[in-house]
């Protein structure tokens, strides 16, 4: 929508992506809209929702490691000291949850 609204779009008619990538594009709005928002509202109704929602805590030390390996991105003392105590919430949830 926002990409509508600033005049993007026009942009698009000059380059035509190709099969894999069109591919690829539906691939992820099928498993990333249907099949994770599935598997997220199966869970809620299996576990508590302050369990459920760590993804969102992790998914971003997964991202900086990602990074780090794939694309040699710097880690530095500050992302992991972030990482550190990101994770460390996650572990003192999941830790609470359990007694």
């Amino acid at each position: 929508m926002a990409a509508a609204l600033t005049g993007e779009l026009a942009r698009i008619g000059s380059v035509h992506p190709s099969p894999a990538s069109i591919a690829a594009t539906v691939y992820l709005i099928v498993l990333g809209s249907l099949v994770a928002f599935s598997a997220y509202i199966w869970l809620l109704g299996s576990t508590t929702p302050a369990l459920l929602t760590t993804y969102a805590y992790v998914n971003p030390v997964v991202a900086l490691l990602l990074g780090w390996w794939l694309a040699d991105e710097p880690l530095t003392r500050r992302t992991l000291l972030a990482a550190f105590v990101i994770l460390s919430a996650v572990v003192l949830i999941t830790r609470e949850e359990r007694a």
